[in-house]
């Protein structure tokens, strides 16, 4: 079975105008060099986005989306360096809490989506999976959460249908979420969890037993 990054992303919640974050705003504070900057990027009032050679930026009025285009490497695009240049130039925080994701596929024959996941997820502990759903037409999936660096690392697996073809394949959704109860105190706690970055990655790929 192959396994692979389809997406990763950080995601800022809290109060923003979306019309403070410019592609000047971007300039200004050495986020990107202006000759990066390609023309589907533009500020209205419910929404500014930034589109650069290596990652994509969203702001809305309740939350700030940055994904890279290459999701398969995150050194190069370094959307971490992104998030805390970011926060480190708003005039004040609205941030209430932050997200850091990662969506791995593993891919399934669909002959074997049942065996596998079965094999994977089924518990003859849990009465509810014995009693309903112990046939051979059923698939499986769990959620688990742990605290892990001052972050709650929600994981969300499940059989999906990844394309139009239909073909199946098996999500691992990596939430490492984090509340910040007094937004309008400097931005150091905020940076601190996006500087894990890199070891959330890591910390997903181990899960999924990549090394």
């Amino acid at each position: 079975m192959t396994t692979y990054l389809v997406n990763q992303s950080i995601v800022l919640v809290g109060i923003f105008n979306p019309l403070f974050f410019d592609r000047y705003f971007f300039i200004k504070n050495q986020i990107v060099v202006e000759e990066n900057i390609n023309e589907h990027t533009f500020s209205v009032a419910e929404l500014s986005q930034l589109m650069t050679t290596h990652f994509h930026l969203v702001a809305h009025p309740n939350q700030i989306i940055i994904t890279p285009f290459d999701p398969q490497n995150r050194l190069k695009v370094g959307i971490d360096q992104v998030a805390i240049k970011l926060v480190d130039a708003l005039p004040e925080s609205k941030i209430t809490a932050s997200g850091i994701n990662f969506l791995w596929f593993r891919d399934v024959d669909d002959t074997d989506l049942s065996s596998v996941t079965k094999e994977s997820f089924f518990s003859e502990n849990n009465l509810i999976q014995k009693k309903y759903f112990d046939s051979d037409d059923c698939h499986f999936g769990f959620y688990s959460s742990r605290n892990i660096k001052n972050c709650r690392l929600k994981l969300d697996v499940k059989p999906v249908i990844k394309d139009q073809n239909r073909k199946h394949s098996i999500q691992y959704q990596f939430n490492f979420h984090r509340d910040y109860p007094n937004p309008d105190e400097n931005n150091s706690e905020i940076i601190s969890v996006i500087k894990n970055y890199s070891d959330f990655w890591n910390e997903s790929k181990k899960m999924i037993n990549l090394d």
